[in-house]
């Protein structure tokens, strides 16, 4: 299956994301390269350091992993790993979808918030706690702003 098509399928539907295209032989290996290049430069952009990726990544691999991905090594991702990119992922679109203008977005995500989902944090800091259901509070908190069920 083409990665292309692959995203596509795992995209479709009204749940976050269709985990059984997973399931099948092969498919992790094809989209593992890309998907973690999507989110090295999703953290650029929100001008992450590398321990704040790696927390963003839940601790699940060390700086040397992440240095030698990032350089183009052989990449091993597991569903846990993916699951967490492509909330990531989802974060990243609600907020271009959200805010016109980059700027304001980077500024949303740094500002503290005073919403009860983000405990007077802000959102970026409140993600960066650990726990992979902050990431899915932050992205269902988006995508109910942006009006989606």
């Amino acid at each position: 299956m083409a990665l292309h098509s692959t995203l596509e399928k795992a995209f479709e539907g009204k749940q976050l994301l269709n985990w059984a295209v997973f399931e099948e032989p092969g498919v992790i290996e094809t989209v593992a390269g890309p998907v973690f290049q999507i989110f090295v430069n999703i953290c650029d952009e929100w001008e992450l350091s590398v321990p704040q990726r790696l927390k963003l990544l839940g601790g699940i691999i060390g700086e040397s992993t992440y240095h030698n991905w990032k350089s183009g090594k052989s990449i091993k991702m597991n569903v846990a790993l993916l699951e967490r990119i492509s909330l990531i992922l989802g974060i990243y679109k609600a907020l271009n979808l959200i805010f016109v203008n980059e700027g304001k977005s980077h500024e949303w995500l740094a500002a503290m918030n005073d919403d009860a989902v983000f405990a007077s944090m802000s959102p970026v800091h409140f993600m960066l706690q650990g726990p992979v259901e902050n990431l899915y509070r932050t992205r269902r908190y988006l995508d109910a702003w942006r009006g989606i069920k």
